[in-house]
């Protein structure tokens, strides 16, 4: 071998490893089952696993598994439907915002009505409006005849302003009682009607006359749309007027109830007395159904040989 020569060394080889062969399942199983007698002797024997076929990961299956739909139909056929939920409130801040668009749709109508003459802001004679003091020198002041001076034109545009803003501001206070009164007479109108509603359905013209006779107490606009002043309320008025009414109404009717349990109470009696029925003297006090029934009844006693 030539000394240059660099010796060739074989290259290294991975290491196998031995092949190890799993142990069976039920022979590994097996090992276990000993291990554990050994080990706990009082112990139960661990169950075994169900037959081939059956799915190993049923406990995922089951995780996985979806959930049953909410408006899956109940399997009882005849478990009694839900009743239907209640209907919810009216919700209070709804109410009080409806209230009050209403109470404004009226105070707007009524300031419409009769106070639309009055200015919301400074004019002159033709209409055109005073916003400041050279405005207001281009009129002739009254007192001496002449242009308003500057300060003469000052002095005038402040005591303007501050009698439209009283004015404007009486208007506004005025307005807001007149609507709150309507709005309230409104309110306790539907209270009155619905309180006392039996009463005129029994006398419809008792309605008519009540309220003829009310409005008799109000001072109202010349067209009867708006109340200004209302000195007796709708409640103390109709209470008055209706309760008599509504009180013999409510005697009649317990009258009646009365009766009709009476009678339901005497038609019991004569369905459990047969004494008309079974003896020889009958007596026809019976009503319809009752007579039916004591016919059938004879019927099957005289097929029977009774």
């Amino acid at each position: 071998m030539d000394e240059n020569t660099t010796p060739i060394t074989p290259a290294a080889q991975p290491e196998v490893q031995p092949e190890v062969t799993p142990a069976a399942p039920d022979a590994e199983q097996a090992e276990w089952d000993e291990a554990l007698k050994e080990a706990y002797p009082d112990a139960a024997a661990p169950a075994k696993k169900e037959e081939a076929g059956d799915d190993d990961n049923d406990d995922d299956a089951d995780v996985n598994k979806p959930a049953d739909p909410v408006d899956k139909p109940a399997d009882d056929v005849n478990k009694p439907a839900e009743p239907a939920p209640e209907a919810k409130p009216a919700d209070p801040r709804q109410v009080q915002r409806e209230m009050t668009e209403e109470f404004e749709t009226v105070k707007n109508d009524i300031k419409e009505l009769f106070y639309k003459e009055i200015p919301s802001e400074l004019k002159d004679a033709d209409g055109d409006p005073i916003t400041g003091v050279a405005d207001v020198m281009k009129l002739i002041d009254p007192r001496t005849g002449e242009s308003f001076t500057e300060e003469a034109a000052s002095a005038w545009l402040a005591l303007a302003r501050q009698d439209l803003q009283e004015t404007r501001g009486k208007v506004e206070e005025q307005a807001t009682q007149i609507a709150k009164l309507n709005v309230q007479i409104k309110d306790e109108a539907v209270a009155v009607l619905e309180k006392y509603k039996d009463v005129f359905a029994a006398k419809p013209e008792l309605q008519k006359r009540a309220w003829e006779s009310y409005a008799k107490t109000l001072v109202m606009s010349p067209d009867g749309k708006v109340i200004f002043k209302a000195p007796v309320s709708v409640t103390e008025f109709y209470s008055t007027m209706l309760d008599p009414h509504a009180e013999v109404a409510a005697a009649k009717a317990e009258a009646a109830d009365a009766k009709k349990k009476a009678d339901d109470i005497q038609r019991r009696q004569n369905k459990g007395d047969r004494s008309d029925i079974f003896g020889s003297g009958k007596v026809e006090n019976l009503d319809k159904d009752d007579k039916e029934w004591g016919d059938v009844t004879q019927e099957y006693l005289k097929s029977n040989g009774r």
